[in-house]
């Protein structure tokens, strides 16, 4: 009989108790010595040993944002939905973990079909994570628990099943037909270096991206290392932060060119405290720190939208959810205590970006989001907790 080591981790998604302790403006790094090339009212830019450091004290656009974001649907039926994909026709594709499987949507909202369900056999998911899908139709999918990356065909019959050395996160594919991937949850600085890795075809590791920054503590060390990450139509690879008020860019080859900065509503943690909270019946213990980002996609103009925090939760806006993990770390099972009473918030907001690091401004959201797709003037949004749809928004100004 297997014996599991349980390890209960509370994870708070980007949870700060105290909202109001750190209400400064506060900026990514400091300033760094370097060659000016750049100086405005709003951003000041340096390069340093080839790298362009952006930072950016107010927006370009004021207060009144030159893009604006119009609702066109809501659609979908899901349980724990974890990620969001786009093929070439525009077609969705929401990798609906707590059912196990994969939905097809049209690019109008239509369903199309379902693909996978619960098991380890070939097209089933114990613990979906991200998707991507390529040129083809095929669906290239992270098992969190299992630690794999599965290929499906259009049709959803299993191609591939490769290992990920606990790479079970978000996925994206290059136009090199190689696939990039992120930390999942259970990983460690020995077995998964670098903060993004890029494998081949046959899941072999080819390189990394993305420095990780080393601590004694294992929560500062997964919070303080978690991002999100998106492509652009050149294969430019960008990294937004989770914890920290920094944007990276990256070559294809996985070289920092670029990092950007913003102004913010709070202040960055630069340590984890643990306070006690009833949840129901349990008293548990949760982490204490500010969140910045959560996810970012560049559209077809090179700019960079980053969803983020315009202020941190309140706790009862939080949603709060039990990992399961058993022998050798793998994720067994996930458990929401709690979520939010109400679908509606002001808490997030769009920060867009111009192609060279420029802020321009901000774009406000009035619900609860936790990915972002962009597919030529569509926004989607997947909100996983409360509403558990998806959001398709026509991004108003596009051409200009």
């Amino acid at each position: 009989m297997r014996f599991n080591t349980v390890v209960i981790l509370f994870i708070l998604l980007f949870f700060c108790l105290f909202c109001g302790k750190n209400n400064q403006v506060a900026s990514a790094d400091k300033d760094v010595p370097g060659e000016p090339i750049e100086n405005q009212v709003s951003t000041a830019v340096v390069e340093v040993n080839g790298v362009k450091r952006v930072h950016n004290t107010a927006p370009k656009w004021g207060k009144d944002p030159e893009v604006r974001l119009e609702l066109v649907r809501k659609f979908g039926q899901f349980y724990k939905p974890f990620d969001i994909s786009l093929d070439s026709n525009g077609n969705v594709y929401v990798a609906d973990s707590g059912n196990h499987r994969i939905q097809k949507y049209s690019q109008d909202g239509e369903f199309l079909a379902s693909y996978g369900r619960k098991g380890q056999g070939p097209g089933e998911f114990q613990i979906m994570g991200g998707i991507a899908v390529d040129n083809e139709g095929q669906m290239y999918v992270t098992d969190r628990s299992t630690n794999r990356l599965k290929v499906l065909s259009s049709q959803g019959d299993e191609l591939k099943n490769l290992p990920t050395l606990k790479i079970t996160g978000e996925i994206a594919l290059l136009s090199t037909g190689e696939s990039v991937l992120s930390k999942g949850l259970f990983f460690s600085a020995e077995s998964t270096p670098g903060l993004i890795q890029i494998v081949g075809e046959d899941g072999k590791l080819l390189r990394t991206a993305g420095q990780q920054e080393l601590y004694e503590d294992w929560d500062c060390f997964r919070y303080f290392n978690r991002t999100s990450f998106a492509i652009d139509k050149e294969d430019n690879l960008y990294l937004a932060f989770a914890t920290r008020n920094k944007i990276e860019k990256y070559t294809p080859e996985g070289t920092l060119c670029m990092t950007i900065d913003r102004p913010l509503n709070y202040g960055i943690s630069e340590k984890i405290e643990k306070v006690k909270r009833q949840v129901g019946p349990r008293e548990i213990e949760l982490p204490q720190l500010n969140f910045v980002s959560k996810s970012l996609a560049v559209d077809d103009k090179y700019r960079i939208w980053v969803l983020s925090y315009d202020r941190q939760l309140s706790f009862e806006e939080l949603p709060v959810t039990i990992h399961f993990a058993g022998e050798g770390g793998q994720l067994e099972a996930t458990n929401t205590l709690k979520t939010s009473e109400s679908s509606q918030t002001d808490a997030f907001v769009f920060h867009v970006f111009e192609k060279n690091g420029e802020f321009l401004g901000k774009i406000p959201l009035f619900h609860f989001a936790d990915k972002v797709k962009i597919f030529g003037d569509r926004l989607y949004i997947l909100e996983k907790d409360n509403e558990m749809c998806v959001y398709e928004c026509r991004i108003i100004g596009y051409s200009d």
